[in-house]
């Protein structure tokens, strides 16, 4: 399948980074897995930057969505947490240099808007909502190789416009102004 040039890029941040490209909502995403080597996290980040500079030259992609990295608390995380600060830091450094908008966005506001819900149902088994994200792609025909890619055609759906059903249809980027309109009254009180 040939890439139409000018589309969005979307990008789930791990050492399996999943990518997805595509024009618009109307046009058929393609999809796939970058592994990243082992080891010292300089080869790793060298190594997604190699990709992300191929991906821009092949694309000339008008947005790139990354996964934006989940701050928390939980012990043990602290190697994850740098890996993904680091991608994203590369994602947006490599837009940067191309003139691209680099917007992250966290994967599970993504999947709230695109499946309808960030979490799978009540007393799931760990890992059911990447089955569940890897279901949602397949119901369209995207049979992608793994939840990474899973997760980058959700972030790009995301910003394309596709919505669960009964969601509200905005733009990527816009919001209702709900927050802006609470702040604003809170400053006038």
């Amino acid at each position: 399948m040939q890439a139409v040039r000018g589309g969005v890029l979307g990008l789930d941040l791990s050492t399996r980074v999943g990518w997805c490209y595509g024009a618009d909502a109307t046009s058929e995403p393609i999809f796939g897995v970058w592994v990243l080597p082992p080891g010292d996290l300089g080869r790793r980040f060298g190594a997604f930057e190699n990709e992300m500079l191929d991906a821009i030259d092949l694309f000339r992609p008008r947005l790139v969505v990354p996964e934006k990295p989940f701050l928390t608390a939980r012990p043990g995380n602290g190697a994850t947490l740098e890996l993904q600060v680091g991608l994203v830091a590369i994602a947006r450094t490599c837009c940067w240099h191309h003139e691209i908008p680099c917007e992250p966005v966290a994967a599970p506001s993504a999947r709230a808007k695109v499946l309808g819900s960030a979490r799978a149902p009540a007393g799931s088994p760990k890992g059911e909502i990447k089955r569940l994200v890897v279901q949602w792609c397949a119901e369209r025909g995207w049979v992608v190789p793994d939840d990474n890619a899973g997760d980058a055609v959700v972030l790009w759906a995301h910003a394309v416009g596709i919505r669960a059903a009964g969601r509200e249809e905005l733009p990527f980027g816009a919001g209702s102004g709900r927050r802006r309109r609470q702040r604003a009254a809170m400053r006038a009180a």
